[in-house]
């Protein structure tokens, strides 16, 4: 909880000024003495995940920077991003939330005919790339599951070697297989050459593209159980609000709202929400939707579980050794506006790259403040097994003769674990041990 009154302050902060920022200066050193805080504390790694290669290069991945195709359409990744307005700061706003009012703009609207997050005029006019937790919070409110990860793959498709342009995705031209356009920077253990039809239906695009949305259902199911009918825990507006009532001297039917909610000091006596008081006047959580969370509990994120089993479908078809070599981060125009990118000096490997993308979203909930960093934490890792799980038995699928052999998918997994998936189950066995709940 104190993480995420940190994140409402710093919605607005650009990423880029985070080791000169002073309240992220004086966030880290907060955060670095809690008693269990798992999170990175250097100020200029504030927020960002703790899987392999997310503290590499700028905050956000370069797949949700760089230009996708889709057929004959090109598109760039800019944004209309929300307003920098928090929301349920007041208690009786607060309270009708809790009841179950929807206010215009909110994620949970009940009706199709109520103004939604994209046509409540709570959007700015215009479009930008992304720079600040709110601009995540603004991707994640009306995204489709999948979205990210098949814009990645396309990315990845469509990569043009030798094309330094900031819009493209430049590989090192050892990543392919065969020069030209066309190629295609596939994990090593698939049985096929990634430059001809051979192996087109079963390990190339048709392979990597069908699981990417069809293995949606599946790692929801696991999701909603868990949040459901095991673990029930409250969202973090649900905690803000019992903070609200401490800090008032409220009762709760008869009893102090200090005995009936015992929440930890170092929340309570944090500067985070001291600062949250100064400056916003309220002691609930801010809330970057107007309705705050969805209406299902907080345990495991559902976005989070996404990420991580898309995540590991991408990394096991596509070469996460793989170096690209003109990585970007947005710069302003002569207006001031992040429209525009800068190729940075530095080489950055899609699998690092992945791994961020996967963080990104996750944890783009927590810029709205509407979930913990162990709900992703717990997510990621659940989707990664799930999708483990599916490659095997897409290998127990495939046709043996045909390829000489069934092949291999091999990745790293959130852990730092690399593991080689192969019809007959995990090397290494153990990889997966580790209890998540």
């Amino acid at each position: 909880m104190v993480e995420l009154y940190w994140q409402a302050l710093l919605r607005d902060v650009p990423f880029h000024e985070y080791g000169e920022h002073e309240d992220v200066g004086t966030a880290a050193t907060e955060l670095a003495g809690l008693s269990d805080f798992p999170g990175p504390t250097d100020p200029s790694s504030l927020f960002r995940g703790t899987v392999p290669g997310v503290d590499a290069g700028p905050y956000i991945s370069q797949f949700l920077y760089k230009d996708f195709e889709r057929g004959v359409y090109k598109r760039d990744q800019q944004l209309r991003p929300l307003e920098p307005t928090d929301y349920m700061l007041d208690y009786e706003d607060w309270l009708a939330v809790q009841n179950g009012k929807i206010p215009d703009g909110g994620i949970n609207r009940s009706t199709p005919d109520q103004p939604s997050l994209s046509d409540a005029d709570i959007r700015a006019d215009d479009s930008r790339y992304l720079v600040t937790g709110r601009d995540l919070a603004t991707y994640v409110g009306e995204n489709v599951s999948q979205q990210p990860y098949v814009n990645a793959a396309l990315i990845l498709q469509n990569s043009e070697p030798g094309d330094d342009s900031a819009g493209n995705l430049a590989l090192d031209e050892g990543s392919f297989a065969a020069d030209g356009p066309g190629a295609i920077p596939l994990d090593p253990g698939l049985p096929v050459d990634p430059n001809v039809p051979d192996g087109f239906i079963d390990y190339v695009r048709s392979g990597y593209q069908s699981l990417l949305g069809g293995i949606l259902q599946a790692h929801a199911h696991a999701a909603w159980y868990h949040k459901w009918r095991v673990h029930r825990r409250p969202r973090p507006e649900e905690i803000g609000g019992r903070v609200y009532q401490i800090e008032n001297d409220a009762s709760i039917g008869g009893q102090p709202a200090a005995e009936r909610y015992p929440l930890d000091d170092q929340l309570l006596e944090s500067t985070a929400l001291t600062e949250t008081q100064e400056r916003l006047d309220t002691s609930l959580l801010p809330q970057a939707y107007p309705d705050g969370s969805p209406t299902h509990p907080s345990y495991p994120g559902g976005h989070a579980v996404t990420a991580g089993s898309n995540a590991t479908i991408l990394k096991a078809y596509f070469d996460e050794g793989a170096v690209i070599t003109n990585p970007v981060r947005p710069t302003t125009d002569d207006q001031g506006r992040y429209t525009e990118l800068e190729v940075l000096d530095l080489e950055l490997t899609v699998g690092g790259e992945i791994n961020k993308l996967a963080t990104n979203v996750a944890y783009a909930r927590s810029w709205a403040g509407i979930h913990y960093r162990s709900d992703t934490t717990a997510g990621l890792r659940i989707g990664e097994r799930i999708a483990t799980s599916v490659l095997r038995d897409r290998l127990r699928q495939r046709p043996e003769g045909a390829y000489g052999s069934r092949g291999a998918f091999s990745f790293t997994t959130f852990d730092g674990v690399e593991v080689t998936v192969t019809s007959d189950g995990v090397e290494p066995a153990e990889a997966f041990d580790p209890p998540l709940y």
